[in-house]
């Protein structure tokens, strides 16, 4: 009796189509999570608006889903490969554009985004095409025995660049700038185009056009109907990307509570995908003291020069052992929170003492500063209501005093 055959784990990527496909899909995908990262930040950065930021997701939305139905007609009419290659062409363009527009000064301000929110809408036609196309075109690359091997490795590989993408763009951007991470968005896609142009893929002969579009569009529709399981698995995916679209607000998160910059919105989107939720992020509960609405989170557990990691420190709190308060969201026990901080304790290290040690003293001393100066900035702002007092001028809430130059904490 001969033994069975010994199993392949690398099998799929042993031919060479399906090895620069792969790195195709992995390049384009870490590129297009660069740019979610960068557009998201340097839009909620510019207005400070998180309306502005659920209409990024609108703009590529509402052409992907339009264009969608069709888009599959044409992939099934036409040559799949040269679609994916004039689809993957068209957002390296869209990432030249927006690496244009940065280093343009003044094409996109704080009142003129829409240059922006256009590029966004010609990408969603553009990935409209790529994803059907794509999907097809992979499962031609590899013979029926070796499609679940295929599979396992096309998902893997974009699984790995949804977390590596927002970790990359997050950090060119918090530790370069704007610029330099659109290049890279564009450097990326460009060796994904590349890679998808070297194989060598003889087209599959497409099929006759026997019915037009719309009779071929009901009879779609009338299978899926007809298939309970394909019913299911297709709502159940399209309720939760509509719900984990909440991950979009992340900008928010990272800017307003979490104060970690850029570099921490990419280490929350990778930690989004890591986890395997969109909307773990998102989600994470606040530690503020109940009654106290709109209270900001005072808690660090990062040095300064690190704080783009306060992200992966948001854990439930416990007291300090030092001083008998809770520094933010911190497990770890008290000596070692100060060890972390670089700050002195004080001297007596025993849980309950009354007052404040010194590593209140700076939280609090940062974080006025950081809003204070935000608001002074701004023209003051006056962010009033819920028992907070203004940041820039130490107005209460029925009027601003006016902006100053040194910021003055508020009371509660």
């Amino acid at each position: 009796m001969n033994p069975p055959p010994r199993h392949d784990p690398y099998a799929a990527l042993r031919i060479p189509n399906f090895r620069w496909f792969v790195g195709s899909l992995m390049a384009m995908t870490a590129a297009t999570q660069i740019q979610a990262v960068v557009v998201g930040w340097q839009i909620y950065d510019l207005t400070h608006d998180p309306l502005s930021l659920g209409l990024i997701g609108l703009a590529e939305a509402v052409p992907f889903v339009a264009v969608a139905l069709f888009a599959g007609h044409v992939a099934d009419r036409m040559n799949r490969l040269r679609i994916s290659l004039a689809a993957l062409a068209a957002l390296f363009l869209c990432s030249v554009a927006l690496l244009g527009f940065s280093l343009r000064p003044g094409v996109i301000t704080a009142d003129r985004v829409w240059p922006i929110y256009l590029v966004i809408f010609l990408s969603g036609i553009a990935r409209s095409f790529l994803q059907p196309a794509r999907s097809a075109l992979g499962a031609e690359l590899v013979p029926r025995d070796l499609y679940p091997n295929a599979v396992t490795w096309r998902s893997s590989s974009w699984q790995l660049a949804t977390v590596v993408g927002p970790a990359i763009g997050g950090l060119v951007y918090g530790f370069g700038s704007a610029t330099a991470a659109y290049g890279v968005d564009a450097a990326i896609m460009a060796a994904g185009l590349i890679a998808l142009a070297r194989m060598q893929h003889p087209p599959r002969p497409a099929a006759p056009p026997t019915e037009p579009f719309m009779e071929s569009l009901t009879t779609g529709i009338r299978f899926v109907r007809g298939q309970p399981v394909i019913l299911g698995a297709l709502s159940l995916d399209l309720f939760s990307v509509l719900f984990g679209g909440a991950v979009a607000l992340l900008p928010v998160f990272a800017a307003e509570i979490l104060y970690v910059g850029p570099e921490g919105l990419g280490v929350l989107r990778a930690a989004c995908r890591w986890s395997g939720s969109d909307v773990a992020g998102a989600g994470a509960p606040s530690s503020a003291p109940a009654g106290r609405a709109g209270a900001v989170d005072r808690g660090s557990s990062v040095r300064p020069e690190h704080h783009w990691l306060r992200p992966l420190t948001q854990l439930p709190a416990l007291d300090c052992a030092a001083c008998g308060k809770r520094h933010g969201r911190y497990r770890e026990r008290g000596d070692s929170f100060h060890a972390a901080a670089g700050v002195d304790a004080g001297p007596s290290p025993r849980k309950g003492i009354l007052g404040e040690c010194d590593i209140h003293r700076e939280l609090e001393r940062n974080r006025s500063l950081r809003i204070g100066n935000r608001r002074a900035a701004a023209g003051c702002g006056a962010r009033r209501g819920a028992g907070w007092d203004c940041h820039a001028c130490g107005g209460g809430r029925n009027g601003c005093k006016g902006a100053r130059t040194a910021p003055i904490k508020g009371n509660r």
